[in-house]
């Protein structure tokens, strides 16, 4: 599975500046990590607000670096969120706590390649 879109993420490094890059990766890394557990404490708490925040801000990130299949679930959750489907949040949490350790790795790979931008 791609986990990363190569062009929205080349796309980004020609809009920050290649230099730039390897420590936007390192914060969205961080950020995606802490935003998991935040989204797994909303869960606990069945706080659908929260939860839906937390979706929404995930899903316009993961957008931004090319983490696509993320992004579809980040989404997915915060639908589910707004309709209070606890049924379906339940699997859509469940769906991001594989698709967004995957894409962060898969982020942290792209960025160690050499001479990314180039090609």
């Amino acid at each position: 599975m791609e986990w990363i879109s190569r062009e929205v993420f080349a796309r980004l490094g020609q809009d920050t500046g290649e230099e730039l890059l390897p420590a936007l990766v390192q914060i969205f890394v961080e950020d995606g990590q802490q935003n998991l557990l935040a989204i797994d404490n909303a869960l606990a708490s069945h706080d659908a607000e929260e939860l839906c925040l937390l979706a929404h801000t995930l899903k316009s990130v993961c957008a931004t670096y090319g983490a696509l299949v993320c992004r579809d679930h980040a989404q997915s959750l915060e639908q589910a969120c707004r309709r209070r489907d606890w049924l379906i949040i339940q699997q859509w949490v469940t769906q991001l706590k594989t698709s967004l350790p995957h894409s962060l790795m898969a982020i942290q790979d792209l960025v160690s390649e050499p001479r990314l931008m180039q090609g």
